[in-house]
């Protein structure tokens, strides 16, 4: 028997099974996934203004794939980033999301500490500072 099913002579193929993908996006509406470079924005910034931290990262986790090296997401707004570039004038900046051991961006400079969690909306996807 097949799959399919007859009708008027005219075999349907069976319904189709569809799947709804999870997605994040940035403050423009660029997907974020893993791998994407970011620049990070600054959570004081004006409404309708974007202000960017000199600070470049790349996404290693999303709220349906978390990296388990990486601090837990609550929710599904929030990316595990991890920084790879730091300006000396942002070094002093505070977290989002501080914990015991982080709690600004000067703090996220070793290997052990550097992937912190951020809001997908104050990321931006690329590597250049405007």
């Amino acid at each position: 028997e097949s799959a399919g099913e007859q009708r008027g002579g005219v075999l349907e193929p069976p319904p189709r099974q569809t799947t709804t993908a999870e997605v994040v996006t940035d403050c423009r509406g660029d997907v974020l996934h893993k791998n994407t470079n970011v620049i990070l924005l600054s959570p004081h910034q004006t409404p309708g203004t974007e202000q960017q931290l000199r600070v470049r990262g790349q996404i290693v986790g999303t709220y349906w794939d978390e990296n388990d090296t990486g601090p837990h997401l609550s929710n599904a707004s929030e990316v595990q980033v991890m920084v790879t570039y730091i300006d000396a004038m942002d070094r002093g900046t505070a977290l989002l999301f501080p914990t015991k051991q982080v709690s600004t961006f000067a703090d996220t400079e070793s290997d052990m500490q550097n992937v912190i969690r951020w809001k997908a909306t104050m990321c931006k996807v690329g590597k250049k500072f405007a």
